[in-house]
């Protein structure tokens, strides 16, 4: 009985077990087969298997939930987190500092720190439109998750295109044109999960999917902490603003070349110096797209210090005050590694101010006359008004598993009488600098009369009205008057060693002479250098030439073997570049052909001149840089003066090209094969220029310049976009030539020579 009664126990554990097993694989294969309630960034949601015949309806909808996010993340992205920036800012595209954002105009951005209040105002208030990045945030609708949401729902559709490409393969597709799709947001991945009912059948079989989820692999909230650490940063320090001041103190002074002063004084009884409020403003303008893209984010991977390095001693060496400028110009800001951070300012139209007189700037004279004793003060004051844009970029190359993506936004910078605007704290007035002249005068001008004709390098005729300066270096700086309507000035110098003459007049580039003018002590004397047709040394200076430039292109052409892909030009140039892909054999190679295309539409090309030295040696001219943007087979005008440049290019093209997936395989007896996923790129560089040292330089002379009114620059690209998208045609290892293009366009140099029209 004791026996029989433990194995009626027995039984009833092992009945008991077998239903709890059952229930355990039950409760498995439920939870196996629904997505779970809640998704969260932790835990991805657990889809139901579908039959094989139907999976690839379920891929084809996953890809299209792919292609959808992508592209609504790059909208966000391109626009400053905002899909429809308009419905919450307003934008003008003249007047970008009186709108609430950046207008591009195929895209808008809205200012993550800007000034409310007119630019005109008295008062300031200072707000952003930096969007939440989650649903919890401060406005849900908005948040960067809803925005993405609403975007997959509308859009979706139209990838999806009804399931046509598979109701032509027989199958028979039902969906509910309504679905709902959830966005989350994690630290390495963007989250889709779309709830839509699709029933499929095919033949006597069918599935039913409801749905379906996907990871993006962009890190989001990386990008947008990056920012708004650049936001609180300029918010609570200006340092956008800080930069600008610096330029103008650095650029400014009382030489009409300059930039007028905030605050100066100089012991003169007249003054001749006066400035126009327009160009002053194109000048600020100029400096602020030559140096705003030298803001650097200290712990990004596109940080680089450039030194400075000492100048000639026979010219001013400004390599110290350079160098200064450039190093506060970083923003001692970590976290970045991987990323590119790059600030731009590209000429939008500013809101600028300063004090004037109907347009014209100039200074107040202060004079006492008692008997014979006659003195003045000219005081210079500036009070700039300034608001402009500034866009910032973060580039991640590594997201998207190699495509790259980059997340914009935009800053207002506000200057007001020559000082940062901050309502909580009173900047300190400035204090005016007396620059007292010493060497420079009169009883210090000891030589003999020292005899100056100024003419102008393209006509050869006297130019009235130049201004004469002159500087000892670390000493001293002086006007010492104009030419006369014969170009010609006369006048004592004060007798030094390694002093610089400067000549200066609206409309010239300003030149410089060095002399020493201790050798005229005794006797009067000559500046200038020989010119041909003239029966003595002059100083010449070089009148800026509005000319139009266009740009075209001389191409590599890829060859596989004899076979040569182009766009109905002669193939078979010389061959410059070539490789063998990785576990193939036949030879692929880029071949030059002399000939010269038109940009497409979808290309552009971004040209920069930086004027290093004058064509005649011995002439030292003023710093000068002028860049240009070109697309298709358009024309910019640009200000040039003859000169020997340095020459840097980029062309882009808009044009998606893609490099198709690829089987390679290892040979031996453990050969190994392994796909290459194929790569799609949305904008590509596909030329380049870099003749950036001096043996490359490009030399424009008077003749040339004056005589033209067009210059054609031809920039060396490659023609990847011709080769046939199949595999073994493109590979991967097609994308090498663009990083060759520089190299490669200093070996064919000679071929690039501009043409002058």
């Amino acid at each position: 009985m004791f026996f029989q009664g433990r194995k009626g126990q027995v039984t009833v554990f092992i009945i008991i077990g077998i239903i709890i097993v059952f229930t355990f694989a039950g409760v498995l294969f439920l939870t196996q087969s629904k997505v779970k309630d809640d998704l969260s960034t932790s835990a991805d949601p657990i889809i139901a298997d579908i039959s094989q015949e139907f999976s690839p309806i379920q891929s084809y909808t996953e890809n299209c939930l792919t292609q959808t996010g992508k592209r609504g993340l790059r909208i966000l992205g391109d626009q400053g987190g905002y899909i429809h920036p308009s419905i919450v800012a307003e934008f003008s595209p003249t007047q970008q500092t009186d709108a609430q954002g950046l207008d591009l105009g195929s895209t808008q951005i809205p200012y993550w720190h800007y000034n409310s209040k007119p630019n005109g105002a008295n008062e300031f208030s200072f707000t952003s439109h930096k969007p939440s990045m989650t649903v919890n945030g401060e406005n849900p609708e908005m948040s960067i998750e809803s925005q993405l949401a609403r975007f997959v729902n509308e859009e979706l559709a139209t990838c999806l295109q009804g399931y046509q490409p598979f109701i032509e393969q027989g199958f028979i597709i039902s969906s509910d044109e309504h679905h709902e799709t959830e966005v989350t947001i994690g630290e390495s991945s963007v989250n889709l999960w779309l709830k839509k009912n699709v029933d499929a059948s095919l033949g006597d079989a069918e599935d039913s999917m409801d749905q379906f989820f996907v990871k993006l692999p962009v890190k989001l909230p990386r990008y947008y902490r990056i920012a708004q650490n650049i936001t609180d940063i300029e918010a609570e320090y200006n340092f956008i603003e800080r930069q600008a001041l610096e330029l103008i103190g650095i650029y400014s002074g009382t030489n009409p070349d300059q930039l007028p002063p905030v605050e100066d004084e100089t012991f003169q009884l007249f003054s001749t110096v006066s400035w126009a409020e327009a160009e002053v403003k194109e000048e600020v303008k100029d400096l602020l797209v030559s140096n705003v893209p030298l803001l650097r984010y200290l712990g990004s991977d596109n940080f680089y210090r450039y030194e400075y390095q000492p100048t000639a001693a026979s010219v001013i060496d400004y390599s110290q005050l350079h160098q200064k400028n450039y190093d506060n110009s970083i923003l001692p800001l970590e976290g970045a590694e991987g990323l590119d951070i790059s600030f731009d300012y590209f000429g939008w139209e500013p809101y600028f101010d300063a004090t004037d007189k109907g347009g014209s700037i100039q200074p107040t004279t202060v004079s006492i006359n008692y008997h014979f004793l006659q003195y003045a003060v000219q005081h210079y004051h500036t009070s700039y008004d300034i608001s402009y844009p500034v866009l910032v970029t973060v580039t991640d190359p590594s997201a998207f598993n190699g495509e790259g993506y980059t997340f914009t936004f935009a800053l207002e910078a506000n200057i007001r009488n020559s000082k940062i605007v901050d309502p909580e704290r009173i900047l300190p007035q400035p204090v005016a600098a007396l620059q007292q002249s010493m060497v420079c005068d009169q009883d210090k001008r000891n030589t003999q009369e020292i005899r100056t004709i100024v003419i102008d390098s393209s006509t050869k005729e006297p130019i009235d009205a130049v201004q004469i300066g002159f500087s000892i270096p670390d000493q001293d700086n002086c006007v010492l008057g104009i030419t006369n309507i014969d170009g010609l000035f006369e006048e004592q110098y004060p007798s030094v060693l390694g002093g610089i003459g400067s000549y200066m007049k609206e409309g010239y580039l300003t030149n410089f002479y060095p002399i020493d003018t201790y050798q005229y002590q005794d006797s009067p004397g000559i500046i200038g250098y020989a010119v041909s047709a003239r029966p003595e040394p002059v100083i010449e200076l070089h009148p800026y030439k509005e000319v139009n430039i266009s740009v075209q292109k001389k191409t590599l052409q890829k060859c596989i073997g004899d076979t040569c892909y182009g766009q109905g030009i002669f193939s078979g140039g010389e061959e410059v570049f070539g490789y063998v892909p990785e576990q193939r054999e036949t030879r692929h190679s880029w071949r030059f052909v002399n000939a010269a295309q038109l940009l497409t539409e979808d290309e552009t090309a971004v040209i920069t001149l930086q004027r290093k030295e004058d064509t005649t040696p011995g002439i030292y001219g003023d710093d000068y840089t002028t860049a240009v943007t070109v697309t298709g087979d358009g024309k910019l005008s640009a200000r040039l003066v003859p000169g020997r440049y340095a020459v840097t290019g980029l062309v882009t093209s808009e044009a998606p090209i893609t490099i198709p997936k690829e089987e390679r395989c290892t040979d031996g007896l453990l050969g190994q094969c392994y796909d290459l996923a194929a790569i799609t790129l949305d904008q590509s560089l596909t030329g380049q220029l870099s003749w950036e040292d001096e043996q490359y330089y490009l030399d424009i002379t008077p003749e040339q310049l004056y005589g033209s009114e067009e210059i054609v620059l031809y920039v060396l690209t490659h023609e990847l976009q011709n080769v046939p998208e199949r595999t073994n045609r493109r590979v991967i290892e097609d994308l090498q030539v663009a990083g060759e293009l520089g190299r490669l366009s200093q070996e064919l140099r000679g071929s690039l020579n501009p043409v002058f029209r």
